[in-house]
């Protein structure tokens, strides 16, 4: 338990080092966005990595300013991926809490900008873990109202 609060506490650092630096910027990379969430998603979970490598990746992806964004190596991926292998798994539950606050402004520009659908799958994403998050429901309309009368 010790040990999984000192990642804890680690992986908290890290994300508020990156909010700090201003490093939780959202940069978007078209040619990634190509790819549907589904093979993101199975490509990162069906990959080599052990759980505690996806932790780590997680924690290397916010200090890096990749919270969310396209592609499958930003770390709501990484904890996602972590929790489809141990659903519970509180470090990775706990990473995802930490990392709302940070990244609901880069979800909205995504949808924003016309990525409501990759918006909306990382909106479900968090939801596992706070499926009765208030900013996640206005960020789950917006996609709807997005893709419902956009397009996209």
């Amino acid at each position: 338990m010790k040990n999984q609060w000192n990642m804890s506490m680690r992986h908290s650092l890290v994300g508020l080092l990156g909010l700090v630096l201003g490093l939780a910027q959202f940069t978007f990379d078209a040619r990634a966005a190509s790819l549907s969430d589904t093979q993101r998603a199975t490509s990162l979970s069906a990959s080599g990595l052990g759980i505690s490598e996806l932790l780590a990746q997680a924690g290397k992806a916010i200090a890096e300013g990749r919270l969310v964004g396209p592609g499958n190596e930003s770390a709501i991926d990484y904890y996602a991926a972590v929790l489809d292998r141990d659903p519970h798994n509180p470090i990775a539950e706990e990473g995802m809490r930490e990392l709302l606050p940070m990244a609901a402004g880069a979800i909205e520009r995504m949808i924003g900008s016309g990525y409501a659908e990759r918006g909306l799958h990382i909106v479900d994403m968090f939801a596992r873990v706070e499926p009765n998050n208030h900013t996640l429901a206005v960020l789950r309309q917006f996609a709807v109202y997005r893709l419902r009368y956009w397009g996209r």
